[in-house]
């Protein structure tokens, strides 16, 4: 087994959805005063996604003391105060490497495929984990009102380990949020699985599909995670909940219809085809 240390700050993915997205509220046409106030956020934001951390930190503190209530910043300290404390640890899986050149018959393994070799654990310093949910906490309190803050918190708690404390979050803030909100949940339970924190990413998903029933952002969370988990049962009860999954999700219903026809379920898979065939 090959193992590749790194401090993982460019390379782990951000998981501060909400954090990292447009203030709401901002648009063309607004007073000139907040939309340079929009436009110096979206250049923090990218300093943070360019891993420019040291440099994005600098102009926080300036920038809170001239705004010391504003929301966005300690949001995005905290994704910086995130992004430094997590250490990410490849490891190459010789196993499953010799087991696909044999199911393939090929003599080597293409630069993608080979990309799929490595095991991936990330993990995070706790005393900096405090700093950022301390952060996070701060925003919340300063915006109760903004769901995607709650989103952003929910993807930091996530990603460090704390899944209890985003769920109990969750069922806090339930009420308050809207369907853009959910689909950014949705996005945290994606990013989980991408981490391979499938038990994680189902949990999470589990939750949503408890606290939102019959929403299709929480339903397609749930059917995404189970899929991944090949729990394919699960994910056809969850998908029957709802008449039709969000747009962008309907890749959804192919997947899962692919997977009961393998079964030879035509009865349960058909219904989930028929409404994406020409004309129907």
């Amino acid at each position: 087994m090959r193992t590749v240390r790194d401090a993982a700050r460019g390379a782990a993915m951000l998981a501060a959805i909400g954090m990292l997205a447009a203030v709401p509220g901002f648009a063309a046409g607004q007073a000139p005063a907040a939309a340079d106030w929009q436009r110096t956020l979206d250049g923090l934001r990218e300093l943070v996604a360019g891993d420019r951390c040291a440099q994005a930190l600098e102009r926080i503190a300036e920038l809170s003391r001239e705004r010391p209530d504003d929301p966005d910043l300690p949001a995005i300290e905290a994704n910086c105060v995130v992004n430094g404390a997590r250490t990410m640890t490849r490891t190459f899986n010789q196993v499953r490497h010799d087991r696909m050149l044999v199911g393939l018959g090929a003599e080597r393994l293409s630069p993608g495929q080979m990309r799929a070799m490595f095991d991936v654990e990330v993990s995070f310093d706790r005393r900096a984990v405090r700093r950022a949910l301390r952060l996070l906490d701060r925003a919340r309190r300063l915006a109760p009102e903004r769901g995607d803050l709650v989103v952003g918190s929910v993807a930091v708690m996530a990603q460090v380990g704390r899944l209890r404390d985003a769920v109990e979050l969750l069922e806090r803030r339930a009420a308050g949020l809207k369907p853009a909100d959910l689909r950014g949940l949705r996005g945290v339970v994606e990013d989980l699985v991408r981490l391979r924190r499938t038990d994680d990413a189902r949990s999470l998903a589990a939750a949503l599909g408890r606290l939102f029933p019959g929403q299709p952002q929480a339903v397609a969370a749930v059917v995404f995670a189970e899929l991944e988990a090949d729990a394919v049962d699960a994910a056809l009860a969850a998908r029957r909940t709802v008449p039709a999954l969000p747009p962008e999700a309907q890749g959804l219903d192919h997947r899962l219809a692919r997977r009961l026809l393998l079964a030879r379920r035509w009865a349960d898979a058909v219904p989930l085809l028929v409404p994406l065939a020409p004309g129907s």
